[in-house]
């Protein structure tokens, strides 16, 4: 029994001493959020970090820009992670950091608050790996201290940062468990969409910050008129493209119409299909291209 016991942690051990370790994003990374806010509808706010160097106290970011969709993005501070897999926010406003994970972190280590006064409110409850992207990568998952089960509404994972409660930069288990609190949705580093909260299956994965139209993997031939939308219909053409999805969603995130279309029959957009407001279109086809774009009915 004992020799079985040691063998089985051998080969866990040897299973993690396998993988490769994965850094945090040093270019180009978006984290998009959904931020609950109890009776009234949620937001997007959207965590763009640019290949952007800020110098501060003493260390290198990259910067860290955030938005409130569709409001325009602002400097709000920069991520870095130092030699132990650590990973730091510096605040612009405050002019100082503070961490906001530690991937060095092994089982049974206190998670504490954030701030001057550290206060202890969970308990790393294991340590494993997910495969997300394509790559294996470690996450660690909490209790709370009066817990024995594993908490199920975040965890960390490389490279990625939070995968659920508390968002880019919360942390998961100060988080309210009503909606309102806030949730990491998707994430994404340069033109790859690497995670998508399954909790959210049907929410947009926005790409972009204030409503930009932007082109993943370039169309020549996408055309969406008029927009704005009044009594006449709106047309999305795809030349070239034998069949792709269309999906319209609100300024939350909400999938609102879904339909395919081809080439040879243009899609028909009437204002009848969805209330007067602002919308995010998706156009994927089959072999995976996509576009996003603003429409507006009236």
């Amino acid at each position: 029994m004992i020799k079985n016991a040691i063998l089985f942690v051998l080969t866990l051990l040897s299973s993690f001493c396998s993988i490769a370790q994965i850094s945090f994003p040093t270019g180009a990374a978006i984290w998009t959020e959904r931020r609950g806010q109890g009776e009234a509808p949620h937001v997007w706010q959207v965590m763009e970090q640019r290949n952007e160097v800020l110098s501060a106290i003493g260390n290198s970011y990259k910067k860290l820009y955030s938005a409130q969709f569709p409001s325009i993005p602002i400097l709000i501070g920069g991520m870095r992670e130092d030699s132990a897999h650590r990973i730091y926010y510096y605040d612009v406003t405050l002019g100082a950091e503070r961490k906001v994970y530690d991937f060095s972190m092994v089982l049974g280590d206190t998670l504490k608050t954030w701030g001057s006064t550290e206060m202890p409110i969970g308990i790393v409850h294991s340590i494993d790996t997910v495969t997300i992207g394509s790559i294996a990568r470690k996450r660690i998952n909490f209790r709370q201290l009066t817990a024995t089960s594993r908490w199920t509404l975040g965890a960390w994972v490389e490279g990625i940062g939070n995968t659920g409660l508390g968002g880019l930069l919360a942390n998961p288990m100060t988080q309210p468990t009503c909606d309102c609190g806030i949730n990491t949705l998707c994430f994404s580093a340069g033109d790859t969409d690497i995670y998508h909260n399954p909790a959210y299956a049907t929410y947009l994965c926005l790409p972009v910050l204030a409503g930009v139209e932007h082109t993943i993997t370039a169309y020549t031939d996408v055309q969406l008129y008029p927009n704005p939308v009044q009594s006449s219909a709106s047309f999305v053409t795809l030349q070239g493209v034998d069949r792709a999805r269309v999906s319209i969603y609100d300024v939350q995130g909400k999938l609102m119409h879904n339909s395919m279309m081809n080439n040879r029959e243009p899609l028909r957009i009437f204002p009848s299909l969805v209330a007067s407001g602002v919308y995010i279109y998706s156009i994927v086809s089959e072999n995976g291209n996509r576009y996003y774009g603003k429409l507006i009915i009236e």
